[in-house]
């Protein structure tokens, strides 16, 4: 991710303009590691997750499945063509 945002032009100087994006998280995380010399994962079980006791929560990058997991929720599209959606 980082070598990715190297190569990747600005699309407005720092500090002149703000966007919202999950990229920008991705860069936080690996700033994380840096100073703390950890994975993020592992931060954030410590810093986080652990101390409030949210023993069933993980990162993204985690491939373990959770017994007690949230599914995804999405529009669902109706059976019966030219109904609102309720």
């Amino acid at each position: 991710m980082v070598e990715l945002a190297a190569k990747t032009a600005l699309v407005f100087e720092p500090g002149t303009d703000s966007v919202y994006n999950s990229a920008g998280f991705s860069v936080l995380a690996r700033v994380l590691e840096l100073a703390g010399g950890k994975p993020y994962a592992q931060l954030l079980a410590e810093h986080v997750l652990s101390p409030a006791g949210m023993a069933d929560t993980s990162d993204v990058g985690t491939r373990a499945i959770l017994e007690r997991r949230a599914e995804s929720f999405g529009p669902q599209r109706s059976s019966h063509q030219g109904s609102d959606p309720q």
